[in-house]
């Protein structure tokens, strides 16, 4: 692009910056400790406290739904999910969602988010539960959930969120303390 004045001419390389594609695999066991390092990293101690973290407590995630992404061969980011209770309804617990902060607003959260709420719905057809803002989750399908959902810490409820199943469920059932399950 040129931009001219009186005097001179000054032309910009209008180059795109180049970045690499990043992509989404399951999440293996090797994958475990730089997963934890990333987390510890990024949360502190303060992710214990968490509500989310309490029902998460004695499970192991669901590894059918649980992804890395990786750029240039370097893990930049995670997502879990947990099998859970919550009442009669059983569905899963998203999280922790992490991306390395020099990642962060590239889309690569999003995504992650996308790839493990899809094959749920292809899967397993359940509920999604997170804690989360709704501003960054509700434009990726998640809204208010039911009030009779109720967590075994303290939470703020306007940012407890689901992301619904296809299938119809009947979501009078999901009333009751979010329990995880699996271990």
């Amino acid at each position: 692009k040129c931009i001219s004045s009186q005097f001179f001419v000054f032309e910009f390389a209008m180059t795109p910056a180049v970045h690499p594609k990043p992509e989404i695999f399951p999440e293996t066991s090797a994958h475990a400790p730089l997963i934890d390092a990333m987390h510890n990293r990024i949360f502190g101690r303060a992710m214990f406290a968490r509500a989310a973290h309490v029902v998460r407590q004695g499970t192991t995630p669901d590894p059918r739904f649980s992804y890395v992404v990786v750029i240039n061969g370097e893990l930049i980011g995670s997502v879990r999910l947990t099998n859970i209770v919550v009442g009669k309804g059983e569905g899963f617990l998203l999280g922790p969602l992490c991306v390395e902060p020099k990642f962060q607003g590239e889309g690569a959260g999003k995504a992650l988010v996308r790839r493990a709420v899809q094959d749920v719905q292809v899967t397993d057809a359940k509920p999604v539960f997170l804690v989360g803002d709704r501003p960054y989750y509700g434009p990726l399908g998640f809204s208010q959930a039911p009030k009779g959902v109720k967590m075994p810490a303290s939470v703020d409820y306007n940012r407890v969120l689901v992301h619904w199943s296809n299938s119809g469920e009947n979501r009078a059932d999901y009333s009751g303390i979010m329990r995880g399950i699996g271990g």
